[in-house]
């Protein structure tokens, strides 16, 4: 063979095998940034390989063999380095490894099925993250609240490169999305902005896993009770936990906007997470033909559709209104102006004096805490008796069910 044509030769082979690779790791969800620490080459170093334009070393290949699932056979196969006699030799033992492991993960997905039917969301995200990749620790810190009804709302998730240099925290961020994708709308994932309660301190990583505010699937709608309930509100006037407490004891689905159906990379991005939520709440006014809750309370959505929001043919509005204490807490929490909230709340004022829609006037007690605070634990003890009254007027004016499920609240059966 001449040169040229070995050249040839061994630049198709250099090809074959990146390509192999790449979709190996891409199967397993794994980054070209956390392979190449696995394997200890640099990004580039990996990425070169993966292009075709280098040789890979083949002392890495028995760490790229157990990453990607590929026999280290089969790498030098299609390396090129091993003679061309034993090339059958070599898919007939990656065939026997693709078997055997595939048997294993039969029995690993039996038996994670047993163990993830009683297990928490929070505590699923986790272990699918730790399973996908070896390069973050987890520390999961459950968010309890209330006195006379003790709820759990979410659970943080703080997580932390464990390789020093750390990544930038946008890289870092771009990693988490990749290794989570499949999970950010079933699990109603986002990034903890505000101060998570709770640490000491605010850990630079923290996803959030909403518990009684996630994602619930609607249901048929029943012939008497409202199809579609609006819990609406203000910022910080926690119509999101109304509607969640609402959804549970009626055994309705539950959409709230903050972690509705969504592209992970819209996460990052304030323009693109507004967008969607005004698309999202669109959606959910036009269809009221299946049992759910859903939740508004965020002041970029409300001034967006506040004409479609008055014209809208809802079956029953739950509108949440708060006192000024909480009004200047929203403020503070959600970086709203205070003009903003003011023109938010005459918004809400205008539904309550004439209503479009079908509604549940509750309000929300100011006295929350000494010395004008807002003592969380106290918030939700609120919140769970505004959802009773909310429910007794369900069950009385609009045909809701009847008692004995309404008030069973969530956490206590």
């Amino acid at each position: 063979m001449s040169s040229k044509r070995a050249s040839s030769a061994r630049s198709a082979a250099r090809v074959t095998w990146g390509n192999v690779v790449a979709e190996a790791l891409r199967k397993r969800n794994l980054s070209v940034n956390a392979a190449a620490r696995a394997i200890d080459v640099s990004r580039n170093t990996l990425q070169n390989w993966l292009n075709g334009e280098a040789d890979a070393d083949l002392r890495t290949f028995d760490r790229l063999s157990e990453l990607t699932g590929l026999s280290h056979v089969l790498l030098l196969e299609l390396a090129g380095v091993l003679p061309p006699e034993l090339g059958p030799i070599a898919y007939q033992t990656q065939a026997a490894h693709e078997l055997r492991e595939g048997l294993r993960r039969v029995k690993r997905w039996v038996d994670q099925a047993i163990d993830v039917a009683d297990s928490p969301p929070a505590a699923q995200v986790a272990a699918a993250l730790l399973s996908r990749s070896r390069e973050w620790e987890v520390t999961l810190r459950p968010a309890l609240r209330g006195r006379e009804h003790r709820l759990l709302q979410h659970t943080y998730l703080a997580l932390k490169p464990i390789h020093e240099p750390a990544l930038p925290e946008e890289v870092a961020r771009e990693e988490v999305h990749h290794l989570l994708a499949d999970l950010y709308v079933p699990y109603g994932l986002t990034w903890r902005e505000q101060e998570a309660h709770d640490f000491v301190g605010h850990p630079p990583f923290v996803l959030q896993v909403p518990d009684h505010e996630r994602p619930r699937g609607p249901r048929a709608a029943d012939p008497h009770a409202p199809p579609s309930i609006l819990a609406l509100g203000l910022p910080y006037a926690h119509a999101e936990f109304l509607g969640s407490y609402v959804a549970h004891a009626l055994g309705y689905g539950y959409a709230d906007l903050r972690y509705g159906p969504r592209a992970p990379s819209a996460m990052r991005d304030e323009d693109g997470r507004v967008a969607a939520m005004i698309e999202h709440a669109q959606h959910l006014m036009a269809d009221d033909t299946r049992r759910q809750v859903w939740s508004l309370a965020d002041h970029r959505v409300l001034r967006a559709l506040d004409e479609e929001l008055g014209s809208a043919s809802l079956p029953l509005v739950l509108v949440v209104e708060p006192g000024p204490r909480l009004r200047a807490r929203g403020c503070e929490v959600w970086n709203v102006p205070a003009e903003e909230m003011a023109t938010r709340y005459r918004q809400m004022r205008r539904y309550l004096e004439d209503p479009p829609w079908p509604i549940v006037h509750l309000s929300v007690d100011d006295d929350l805490g000494p010395d004008g605070a807002v003592d969380p634990d106290t918030l939700v003890d609120v919140m769970a008796r505004l959802s009773i009254e909310a429910l007794t007027a369900i069950h009385r004016d609009h045909n809701g069910p009847g008692p004995r499920r309404w008030l069973t609240l969530p956490g206590h059966p």
